[in-house]
């Protein structure tokens, strides 16, 4: 037994020192050496997966077998992984390993990868000697390797070594001696003077190459035209097209180039198209027809990215390649992206040449719309994931060039045109002369005349503001009666600005004599701008006991702006005769707020909620549309369908629900109705691209009008349109006696006479002018799904904004309310 010990013990000591080093046991290095070699027999995936796994086994054998079975795989996602994972090792015998198999090979792709990986690894004098010595390799890509690798390792002992080298390749070699420069600037710390790259307009003012290949995409998307600043304040911005651009910066690049180095130009769309068949050198006659070649290239369609790069592959002894691009590949075999890396990145294997990117993209912020922004801002994404991710496969740089399609300063292409002289008006001792009278009288009737141009809109509020009797006397005659609701607009703006009592003493004695109501209301609403004045609130209570309930509406309205304690008491009545007509009565309580600062009570207020618990009407009338929109879903908390749907079965709040808009808005409807005191009186119109009825005319509010309200909600059911103008007015024919009107929409108006919703406003403005009814507006919008897309979200947001933003200038042009669900 003895003897049998002492033998393990020798065992056991010659056998330490050869496995001390290695992490895993011979059992488990056959287990994962079988593993390994089974996924690469699978697909690529396992494959990868497998290889993840050995991230953390720093053992020189897993360091060999990655180097001869997978570094150099035909498959470049496994050999790309093999070298990601080899640059994590660190263990002294893994990088002793990888040295001894830099050493011994012979091919020159082989060699090149595993000098390349031998800079990640910390400096030692040995792999430094080895790296310096490499630099005179016979081979150019190996020599390149090692002056890549020496930079990164920072080995000053192969300081003097990179300087020889330098002196060596500086005009056999400009690429190489580019190089061994840029590792000498990483290791010292000196830049090297004549190696040091500035970019031009494309490409660098000076191209370290032997043999260097521009290719030029000539897609027609090359054939947009943008705006290139000016260079200093001497010269002008001007438009070009993006082709003419990288051709001039082509131009260039072209003529900077040393005599010795050697070019080719290769322009593709859907088919390449070559300056010659084999790199040129860069004499003067051959600058002079690649100048020739590139003044002849026009766009045309097709994109062929993966074709032209292996046109340029295939040159002799090339070592750079620039390509110019702004759009995905569009035609050829490799038509998508993922494609084309797939394609390239076997092209490319190994990784000898340099291919930089000049990436031309649009400016988002240019776009004032959202979802075309949207789109561009994605579209940038894709391009620079994809030629990032392509450039740096072969260790160039992506350079990325905004161009923009407008100036700053209001410079276009064709120049800067000069502005009119804006209209004023001038006074002398605050009055106008009568010569200047005549002008402006005359400007006065021209602007009528084109009411759609903003010039004109401007001189007509600028004569209603000159604070003069004529002007206010022509404003009330032309201005305030127009047909045209912009120019009523601004007559109203250019009057409220007008201050002196002359002004507002005309105003009021026109109000004594007048007799068109619509001219009586906007005047009323005139006076009530000019702040706190007894004479003119003396007037506006007089106005409060007229005999039409719009003119007592407006006075009230205008009391409440220019009222002081006098016109309580005249306030107060109306809260006596609520029973009569809530909205006076409603409107009176307003306006004792704003002056005594209480609120009378059990008075409803005005409120901008979707659903309000008073619609602080008796003579209200409920619109609803019928338009496809309302066929589509919108998200709503739990609680709400418990509400809507009492007895389905609960829900939880964790999840999503969606209704239909229809089945949402008829509910709300449902709510409103069931809630209005049984006096009011009340009407329903349903609305697509026809307009239907309830009942012709307003009904009280008791328990049987409800419920056959109710029942008439529940049989309403979607069809094409949403004729907001044509329910407006078929409203106000057949509804004499409504003041307060609830729209509940869901789109932008289609389906009628008038589909422009600019003219469907005005129309309505104007027209509410004389019937005063007070239009509140609720709206339902679109949500989006949480997992859309930038686009997708943008469009919504479009569609949301330019809805609202409809429904609300409705409400607020005929002194209404907004709401909008779901609300922000």
């Amino acid at each position: 037994m003895r003897v049998y010990g002492i033998l393990l013990v020798v065992l056991v000591s010659w056998f330490f020192p050869v496995c001390a080093w290695a992490k895993m046991s011979f059992g488990q290095w056959r287990k994962l050496k079988r593993n390994l070699e089974k996924s690469l027999r699978q697909d690529t995936s396992k494959a990868l997966a497998a290889l993840e796994k050995a991230k953390n086994q720093d053992d020189p054998r897993l360091a060999e077998w990655l180097v001869r079975k997978c570094l150099f795989s035909d498959q470049p996602d496994i050999s790309q992984k093999a070298f990601d994972l080899l640059k994590g090792y660190k263990a002294k015998e893994t990088v002793k390993k990888i040295a001894d198999l830099a050493q011994r090979s012979t091919k020159v792709s082989e060699k090149w990868r595993l000098v390349l990986l031998l800079g990640n690894y910390s400096s030692s004098p040995k792999i430094s000697r080895m790296l310096a010595n490499l630099l005179f390799h016979r081979d150019w890509q190996v020599a390149s390797a090692a002056a890549q690798s020496l930079g990164r390792l920072s080995a000053d002992s192969a300081l003097s070594a990179l300087k020889r080298a330098l002196r060596k390749y500086r005009h056999s070699h400009p690429r190489l001696a580019f190089e061994v420069a840029q590792a000498i600037e990483k290791i010292s710390g000196q830049k090297q003077k004549d190696y040091q790259q500035t970019y031009g307009d494309l490409f660098p003012k000076k191209i370290f190459s032997k043999t260097v290949i521009f290719a030029l995409s000539t897609d027609s998307t090359m054939g947009e035209k943008f705006i290139l600043p000016a260079k200093d304040k001497k010269s002008k911005p001007k438009s070009l097209t993006l082709l003419d651009f990288a051709k001039e910066s082509l131009k260039k690049a072209i003529s900077s180039l040393d005599s010795h180095t050697k070019f080719n130009i290769i322009a593709f769309s859907s088919r390449v198209k070559m300056w010659e068949d084999a790199p040129q050198k860069a004499t003067a006659g051959k600058i002079r027809s690649a100048h020739r070649f590139l003044d002849r290239l026009a766009p045309s369609y097709g994109n062929d990215v993966y074709s032209a790069l292996k046109k340029a592959f295939q040159q002799n002894d090339v070592d750079t390649i620039y390509l110019v691009v702004n759009n995905f590949t569009r035609s050829g075999y490799y038509d998508t992206p993922e494609k084309v890396k797939r394609g390239y990145k076997r092209l490319a294997q190994p990784h000898f040449v340099l291919l930089h990117t000049a990436l031309l993209l649009r400016e988002p912020k240019d776009l004032k719309d959202k979802v075309a922004r949207a789109r561009v801002e994605e579209l940038n994404e894709g391009l620079q994931k994809l030629y990032g991710d392509i450039t740096a496969y072969s260790f160039g740089r992506l350079e990325k060039y905004f161009y923009s399609k407008t100036q700053s300063g209001g410079l276009n292409a064709s120049g800067s045109k000069s502005k009119k002289e804006s209209f004023t008006i001038s006074k002398k001792k605050g009055r106008i002369g009568y010569s200047q009278w005549r002008s402006i009288r005359k400007k006065f009737e021209q602007a009528l005349r084109r009411p759609k141009r903003e010039e004109s809109l401007e001189v007509i509020e600028k004569v209603a503001a000159a604070d003069d009797p004529r002007c206010v006397k022509l404003i009330m005659e032309k201005g305030l009666t127009h047909s045209d609701i912009r120019v009523v607009q601004a007559s109203l703006k250019g009057l409220k600005r007008c201050r002196s009592r002359d002004s507002w003493r005309v105003i009021l004695n026109k109000i004594k004599r007048i007799s068109d109501e619509r001219l009586q209301l906007l005047l009323i609403e005139v006076l009530g701008a000019y702040g706190k004045n007894v004479e003119i609130e003396l007037k506006l209570m007089d106005l409060a006991r007229h005999r039409s309930w719009r003119v007592k509406s407006a006075a009230i309205r205008a009391l409440a702006q220019v009222g002081s304690g006098k016109c309580i008491a005249v306030l107060k009545s109306f809260l006596r005769r609520r029973s009569s007509h809530l909205r006076l009565a409603v409107e009176a309580a307003d306006a004792l707020e704003r002056i005594t600062g209480k609120r009378p009570a059990n008075v409803p207020r005005i409120l901008s909620d979707f659903l309000p618990p008073a619609v602080a009407s008796d003579r209200v009338l409920f619109a609803i549309s019928l338009s496809k929109e309302m066929d589509k879903k919108v998200w709503i908390s739990s609680d709400l369908y418990k509400k809507i749907y009492p007895k389905k079965r609960a829900i939880s709040l964790e999840k999503e629900i969606y209704i239909k808009k229809l089945e949402l808005a008829k509910y709300f409807l449902k709510t409103i109705l069931t809630s209005l005191p049984p006096k009011t009186r009340f009407g329903v119109v349903a609305f697509s691209g026809r307009i239907r009825f309830w009942k012709k005319g307003l009904v009280r509010a008791s328990r049987g009008n409800i419920r056959s309200a109710k029942r008439y909600l529940d049989r309403l059911d979607v069809s094409y349109g949403e004729d907001i103008l044509g329910a407006y007015r078929a409203s106000v024919k057949t509804f004499k006696d409504v003041d307060t009107f609830y729209i509940f929409g869901a789109s932008l108006p289609s389906g009628g006479t008038v589909e422009d919703r600019q003219k469907i406003l005005e129309k309505i403005s104007l027209e509410n002018l004389t019937y005063f009814w007070r239009i509140h507006s609720r709206v339902f919008l679109r949500r989006a799904p949480s997992n859309a897309s930038k686009v997708k979200k943008a469009q919504i947001e479009k569609w949301n904004k330019a809805t609202g933003s409809f429904y609300r200038k409705l409400a607020e042009q005929n002194h209404g309310t907004f709401a909008s669900f779901p609300g922000k």
